[in-house]
């Protein structure tokens, strides 16, 4: 059980605490990210819409069929950019599980006066590796952009 003294309490709130500031921060990246692929999305169906459109034209001039060309490519471009968004959503929800469970196991370890603090460690550091992982899926889709706008 943990002890009741005056130092040791806040301390214990502190250590709890600690990865809820992390989940803070992960699902604020998390909220932009799905923003970014809710307009990833609208983008997406938009060209669809202009492709089957001049898919539809009976006359096809040398605009239409340049602008068919530049469509597929910027459908493989947002495609792999949704496909960017979306496992960085993932990492950084697993990230925020993992976090959630890492405060639940420092109460655990605290409370029941436990043995096995390397758990609270282990999953802090799973959670912390998620959010590496979805960072660099996002900065993967932000290079991704900059490439389409230098083009």
């Amino acid at each position: 059980m943990i002890d009741a003294t005056t130092t040791a309490l806040p301390q214990f709130i502190s250590m709890l605490l600690a990865p809820m500031f992390m989940v803070s921060g992960a699902a604020s990246m998390n909220w932009g990210l799905q923003r970014l692929q809710s307009m990833l999305t609208a983008r997406i169906h938009k060209l669809n819409d202009e492709r089957a459109e001049l898919q539809n034209e009976t006359v096809l001039t040398a605009f239409s069929k340049m602008r068919q060309r530049q469509i597929t490519e910027q459908l493989q471009s947002m495609m792999r950019r949704a496909r960017y968004a979306r496992n960085a959503i993932a990492s950084f929800y697993a990230a925020c599980l993992s976090l959630l469970l890492c405060s639940v196991s420092i109460a655990a370890v605290g409370w029941l006066d436990l043995e096995i603090t390397w758990i609270c460690t282990t999953i802090f550091e799973l959670g912390i590796l998620f959010i590496s992982v979805a960072l660099v899926y996002t900065l993967l889709d932000v290079g991704l952009s900059y490439h389409a706008v230098q083009v």
